[in-house]
């Protein structure tokens, strides 16, 4: 059966070179994902495993190597929440095939929870907290210029008046459009003094949505989705993650916040910064994803969806009401 013109099956040629791979039992393509990362649940007789067919040009911040070695690190520090990443016959855990990589990793069992309990959200963060300090023991720790902050601020300075032209004629677009040009120079303006500060980063997950977060029975079973890791603050990580999710009551934010260990100043400031900021460029985001999208109708109501989310998240802050 084929999808979107796209071979279901992978590629012998990338089956050949993972000694896991050799004599499934059973291998299921999973649903399509924005990104156009393509993922099949492979099971044999030791265990279950999942194949990743990575989008052309992907990650973006890292190299998938050195994504591999963070997680497997991870993972001999007892985090067992991070998937085991395995390697080809001869030791690599990357397979290039027409210009796009492959890689294998067991599969993690659970469901995300987008509504989390406080003891949920607790153990995210704890977990959260963990692997920074795994990933700072490691070395990989620099002094510059916050790289979300960058990012945030290049976003917004792009998004002139006018950027967003011919949007569908639908009132979620036309407010995610009013919003950007609204609160665009506001950004830009806490965003700049952080612009040539220098804080420490070290590699943090940065695309640290509550989806990635899966559990069982209340208990967080693994953390999905790594192809976001780049070198940023802390902070970037927290933000993101509160952004996803629906508002918190200051108690059980405080509560979780907790989880994390003592932080500084700094590290609230741009916590609450990047979060606030960060949800206006994921509107952003969305906005021109979707003006681009030629996908599925299901897709499309979906990035809907989620603008709409954003903007509530977004105006909530903003003390706004939400049209």
């Amino acid at each position: 059966m084929k999808t979107h013109q796209y071979n279901t099956e992978i590629p012998h040629e990338v089956c050949r070179q993972f000694p896991c791979l050799e004599r499934s039992k059973s291998v299921t393509l999973q649903p399509a994902s924005f990104s156009g990362a393509r993922v099949w649940k492979v099971e044999t007789a030791q265990q279950i495993l999942a194949v990743k067919q990575w989008p052309m040009g992907h990650p973006v911040h890292m190299q998938l190597t050195e994504i591999h070695a963070m997680m497997n690190q991870a993972r001999v520090e007892g985090l067992n929440c991070v998937p085991a990443v395995l390697p080809t016959y001869t030791g690599s855990t990357t397979v290039e095939s027409q210009h796009q990589y492959w890689d294998v990793c067991t599969w993690i069992p659970g469901e995300p929870c987008l509504n989390p309990s406080e003891e949920q959200l607790k153990q995210i963060v704890r977990v959260i907290s963990q692997l920074h300090t795994i990933w700072r023991r490691m070395g990989h720790r620099v002094m510059t210029q916050c790289r979300a902050v960058q990012i945030q601020h290049e976003k917004l300075l792009a998004w002139q008046h006018g950027f967003f032209k011919a949007i569908p004629d639908l009132p979620v677009y036309a407010h995610a459009a009013e919003t950007i040009q609204r609160y665009r120079a506001s950004g830009l303006n806490a965003l700049g003094p952080w612009l040539s500060r220098k804080v420490g980063q070290h590699p943090c997950l940065a695309d640290c949505r509550i989806e990635h977060f899966l559990f069982k029975d209340q208990l967080i079973t693994g953390i999905v989705d790594y192809g976001g890791m780049r070198y940023d603050h802390p902070a970037q990580d927290l933000a993101r993650l509160f952004g996803s999710m629906e508002s918190v009551h200051p108690a059980i934010r405080s509560s979780a916040l907790a989880e994390y260990g003592s932080t500084s100043s700094e590290f609230d400031q741009l916590r609450t910064l990047l979060e606030t900021w960060g949800l206006l460029v994921a509107i952003g985001n969305w906005l021109t994803w979707l003006m681009k999208a030629k996908r599925a109708v299901s897709f499309i109501q979906e990035g809907e969806r989620r603008l709409q989310f954003l903007l509530n998240r977004f105006c909530s802050l903003r003390n706004q009401p939400v049209f």
